[in-house]
């Protein structure tokens, strides 16, 4: 997301990590005084990658004085002046990668670090395995399970099971409401999910744990 002519302080941001996010962030980029929403691909204390579904890359080439770019994390919104370093094609529409200026990564610098850190423990929080057509949740459950959960189902799982869950979030809980929607159902839960499960009808089929009254 940093040019090659950029300055030393810009080398040094490339060295900074990105995270690539499992579920994107929404995001706006602001370019001739016109506002852009997105989805924020991956993310780092430079800047971000918002993919724009339908956008004219050609617009967003031309040089502008000063664009701003802006970042929604839970209830937290997070922006900077800066610029669009490149444009890159993505499918559905093109990727912008956006560069904040110096002062915006100076006094941002700990806030993402802490974002990215937060969304690495989350995703590292959970694991989901396979066994024979049943796909089993363990730990905290959240959006960041949602591909290999996917790719689990897509493999033939036909059910899942949350008997070792034992945590998981709103995002989590949006992934569960998808996959029963789509035909997948939910095989048990540990006692400590079932009423948050239960206040969305999404165990109303589902078997008891070991161990719990039915």
């Amino acid at each position: 997301m940093v040019q090659a002519n950029d300055s030393p302080a810009g080398i040094e941001r490339r060295q900074n990590s990105r995270y690539r996010l499992v579920r994107p962030l929404t995001g706006f980029i602001e370019h001739h005084e016109r506002r852009y929403p997105g989805a924020v691909l991956d993310l780092s204390v430079a800047g971000f990658l918002l993919h724009l579904p339908g956008g004219d890359p050609e617009r967003f080439r031309r040089g502008s004085e000063m664009d701003f770019g802006e970042v929604v994390f839970g209830e937290t919104t997070f922006g900077g002046f800066g610029r669009i370093a490149n444009v890159r094609p993505l499918v559905g529409g093109p990727g912008l990668g956006f560069q904040w200026d110096a002062y915006v990564y100076e006094e941002s610098r700990a806030v993402i670090d802490q974002l990215i850190a937060d969304l690495m423990r989350q995703r590292l929080a959970g694991c989901v395995l396979r066994r024979d057509q049943r796909v089993m949740i363990r730990g905290h459950l959240s959006a960041a399970l949602s591909v290999d959960l996917h790719s689990a189902v897509s493999a033939g799982a036909c059910g899942i099971s949350l008997a070792d869950t034992v945590s998981l979030d709103s995002s989590g809980l949006n992934v569960l409401l998808d996959m029963v929607r789509s035909g997948v159902p939910i095989l048990d839960a540990a006692p400590e999910i079932r009423e948050h499960l239960q206040r969305f009808r999404l165990l109303e089929s589902a078997a008891p744990t070991a161990g719990e009254d039915a």
